[in-house]
């Protein structure tokens, strides 16, 4: 008889951890498989105006992550080597200002807006250079 609530215990404890582990895992993000790509988002109205351009990608940035409770911010836009956009370099309000690392997003890469079409694109950190270009001297001023 001691058998029966020793193997219905461990049924029990099986299929419990068995849901533990599926919850747990619904709630973890999952690797994005476009890592190390561009990844183009809806497009937003075309503008030629540099300005307009960064206030409609700060709006789109807060809205965002705005379920993190941080304030973003957009670092002064690159003017593109083909003249066909900027690139937006961008933050949490509170890094920008403070520097402080903990208060900052890991891994926040540049946006590119394309002011024909309106269309903006994440672009990882290691392309950036091909946007920019260093041949005609325009860099991030982290050089």
């Amino acid at each position: 008889m001691d058998g029966i609530y020793l193997y219905s215990f461990i049924a029990v404890a099986f299929v419990f951890f068995l849901y533990m582990g599926y919850s747990l895992s619904e709630r973890i993000p999952k690797k994005r498989k476009d890592k190390g790509r561009e990844i183009a988002l809806p497009g937003m109205k075309a503008t030629q105006n540099k300005e307009e351009a960064a206030q409609a990608l700060l709006t789109y940035l807060n809205e965002e992550f705005f379920r993190t409770g941080r304030e973003i911010a957009l670092y002064d836009g690159i003017d593109c080597r083909d003249g066909s956009g900027w690139l937006f370099f961008w933050d949490t309000h509170a890094f920008i200002m403070s520097k402080d690392p903990s208060v900052g997003f890991k891994g926040s890469n540049p946006v590119y807006y394309n002011k024909s079409t309106g269309e903006i694109k994440y672009v990882p950190q290691h392309l950036a250079m091909g946007y920019i270009g260093k041949a005609e001297g325009k860099t991030s001023g982290s050089e």
